[in-house]
């Protein structure tokens, strides 16, 4: 199976205000975050991504993605963001679309969303996504059943999709524990491009159950 052709452009003043904002942003990230970074297998993936990829986390606070983006500091990461922050919080929207998120309308059936993910994935680009798709309620300790658009991004581009569970631990004398996992190629076990709906779910609860296995890590950490 071929990746799809078209070819994704990232306009430049987006490239110059994500540098900007990693630059300046490095040292209160670090107060902020304080990571402790732990690996499934450090020698198979760290924090460093050569080609396109799917990042699929858990969901815990708005601040998640910024986590991420210093997490995997030397990749643009464009992060599915739902309709609702970019529509009512106040120029919100403006500074998501210079870090090139990609907004969702998670109560519709448009699916052009997926158009603009499977041509970033295609062009060699990373996408972030939390396949929860909501944050958790108010002392809600388990992950929600996740969605299967990721899957679905991954078997039609042939993307790896790289799991991460981090605690959300976020605050000046906190410290935020972060689990990268191996990449998952769940995409060879499925040849066709638009598999059926038990398999999506089949593959959806795979990446599920590891994230949780790797949330057991940091548990384990005390």
């Amino acid at each position: 199976m071929q990746k799809l052709n078209n070819v994704y452009h990232e306009k430049w003043y987006r490239n110059l205000f994500r540098w900007f904002m990693k630059i300046t942003g490095w040292f209160p990230s670090w107060i902020l975050f304080k990571p402790k970074y732990y690996y499934e297998n450090r020698k198979i993936q760290k924090r460093w991504i050569k080609d396109n990829a799917i990042i699929a986390s858990n969901h815990r606070t708005t601040l998640d993605p910024f986590l991420l983006m210093f997490v995997f500091t030397t990749r643009y990461l464009h992060c599915i963001v739902g309709e609702f922050i970019y529509e009512n919080i106040p120029f919100v929207g403006t500074i998501l679309d210079l870090f090139g998120s990609i907004k969702v309308e998670r109560f519709t059936a448009n699916p052009d969303y997926l158009n603009v993910c499977n041509n970033i994935l295609s062009s060699g680009g990373i996408i972030q996504i939390y396949p929860e798709s909501h944050l958790p309620k108010p002392n809600q300790t388990e992950l929600s059943p996740f969605k299967s658009s990721v899957i679905l991004m991954s078997i039609q581009t042939r993307s790896p999709i790289i799991p991460i569970y981090h605690c959300g631990n976020y605050g000046l004398f906190k410290r935020e524990k972060i689990v990268i996992g191996v990449p998952m190629h769940l995409y060879e076990n499925c040849q066709q491009i638009n598999p059926t709906v038990e398999k999506l779910k089949k593959f959806t609860k795979i990446l599920e159950d590891k994230i949780n296995q790797l949330k057991l890590m940091v548990s384990h950490d005390r």
